[in-house]
């Protein structure tokens, strides 16, 4: 299967979603599948494009293994709102105006945060006429009004696209109880998740695939909204659950 991973945070930035996104590539890559992940120029937190990268329209390098098409960002340090916001929504305009550039994929993977990156997810989908996956890592707009960072009336608009987009996804990856009893709450699955059309080979392992002794670590930062144990939880039964992929 020919996977195309989308997400504005990448090695070697250093946060939790960039290790995640390649080790699922790594992990997919190991299994037989091809990956692209697309991404930008690395310049996070400070809003400043690491040594040896340029700020490009469209690049390509390989990094471990896997293929990484660079695409051109505006670029702000992660503090303050209006800036930042004009980084994630140029992400999303690159991405969606050069998605016919990049090479052919069976399946999209959206990784949100940012929540714009799971707008490009669904738009490219259409246009490429592929199935796409929304992995929801934190819940936007709602952990925008959890930390008091704004309580704008645009952020009802916001929500209302969110729900919209759940519908859409041909497949909802919840990361964490909170998330998965929020998505519950709201209607979105049973479970939490929407299953995919079609049948097609997982892309996550399974917890209970049988398999004996699986050694877990949690090495990441615990946000306002999520506990520890909600952390570890995840891990072991919402990430790691397999689901159906239609092959293109």
């Amino acid at each position: 299967m020919k996977i195309l991973y989308l997400t504005d945070r990448f090695l070697p930035e250093i946060s939790a979603p960039c290790f995640r996104a390649m080790e699922h590539a790594q992990v997919w890559l190991d299994r037989g599948h091809e990956v692209t992940v697309v991404t930008c120029a690395p310049n996070s937190p400070r809003g400043k494009i690491f040594d040896g990268y340029r700020n490009r329209l469209y690049q390509t390098e390989t990094l471990d293994g896997v293929r990484v098409i660079r695409l051109w960002s505006y670029m702000a340090a992660n503090v303050g709102v209006l800036k930042r916001t004009l980084d994630y929504m140029s992400f999303m305009f690159s991405s969606i105006a050069m998605c016919w550039r990049f090479p052919r994929f069976d399946v999209i993977v959206a990784s949100s945060p940012t929540f714009f990156t799971a707008v490009a997810g669904y738009v490219i989908s259409i246009l490429r006429r592929r199935p796409w996956v929304f992995l929801i890592r934190d819940l936007w707009p709602a952990s925008i009004r959890a930390v008091g960072a704004s309580d704008s009336r645009a952020l009802d608009w916001v929500e209302k696209l969110e729900l919209y987009l759940y519908r859409k996804a041909h497949y909802i990856v919840a990361v964490g109880n909170a998330i998965k009893a929020d998505l519950v709450g709201r209607g979105t699955g049973q479970d939490g998740s929407r299953s995919g059309r079609g049948d097609g080979r997982a892309l996550f392992p399974s917890a209970q695939s049988g398999k004996a002794g699986h050694h877990v670590a949690d090495a990441g930062c615990v946000s306002q909204r999520r506990s520890r144990s909600d952390h570890l939880d995840s891990d072991l039964h919402l990430s790691l659950r397999p689901f159906p992929l239609r092959r293109g």
